[in-house]
């Protein structure tokens, strides 16, 4: 789980002072595949068939392990702990059991679990995918008998939208701030493989106009892929 740099969180009750910037962290990166997804598969279908051109099969399988990555991290954050197995996991619960003790408001333990519940709410058909699609292999589902819930883009995007504001109800109550945690624009990650297949249709292009000569550029090519592979 990826935990936040720079944050203090000493004012934060002491059994969730480590912990929380690890949600943080794990919310912050799960936005950022999220958003990426959306931009690559699900924005703009002129753009994917773009990237398809020159990435597939690839780019499709590239799509595939984002997607589930997306799930799993959807399943930590909303996972509690295995008492069956006596497994500790790290996850929002963990501030309705540790972090609503003394608050500033006796009213915010209400107002956190109230909260929760939404989140819980949301993630049932991610966490009912995991396991029964990427953990196990569901017979039911394989065969058809049991159609699983569908989940969305803007499924996850209000689902993380949620959370936010569930750990900015902790953050306001202990530390008075507000976070933000859609930081990082999707397009800051895509823009040099997207770069990168525009240059492949150009070149592709002034080839079929006769205007570059394509073994010349095929044994520049093969120059540069010997090279990074020596």
């Amino acid at each position: 789980m990826i935990k936040l740099q720079g944050g203090n969180y000493s004012q934060m009750p002491e059994p969730i002072r480590d912990i929380f910037p690890h949600l943080e962290g794990e919310l912050c990166d799960l936005y950022s595949r999220l958003n990426v997804f959306k931009r690559l598969f699900s924005e703009k279908k002129e753009r994917t068939d773009f990237l398809a051109s020159q990435l597939d099969p690839l780019l499709a399988m590239f799509q595939t392990l984002l997607w589930e990555s997306i799930i799993l991290s959807v399943a930590k954050l909303t996972d509690v702990d295995n008492l069956k197995n006596a497994q500790t996991n790290i996850g929002l619960k963990k501030l309705i059991t540790y972090g609503i003790q003394n608050p500033n408001r006796p009213e915010f333990p209400k107002i956190a679990a109230r909260s929760y519940d939404e989140i819980e709410v949301s993630a049932k058909k991610w966490q009912q995918h995991r396991h029964k699609n990427i953990a196990h292999n569901s017979l039911e589902y394989m065969n058809g008998t049991v159609a699983p819930d569908e989940i969305s883009v803007n499924d996850g995007l209000l689902l993380l939208e949620q959370m936010g504001n569930f750990l900015n109800l902790f953050n306001f109550e202990y530390r008075n701030l507000t976070a933000f945690y859609e930081m990082m624009p999707a397009i800051d990650v895509t823009s040099s493989s997207e770069t990168a297949v525009a240059k492949a249709h150009a070149y592709d292009q002034l080839v079929r106009e006769g205007k570059i000569l394509s073994n010349l550029c095929r044994e520049v090519r093969n120059k540069f892929f010997l090279d990074a592979i020596s």
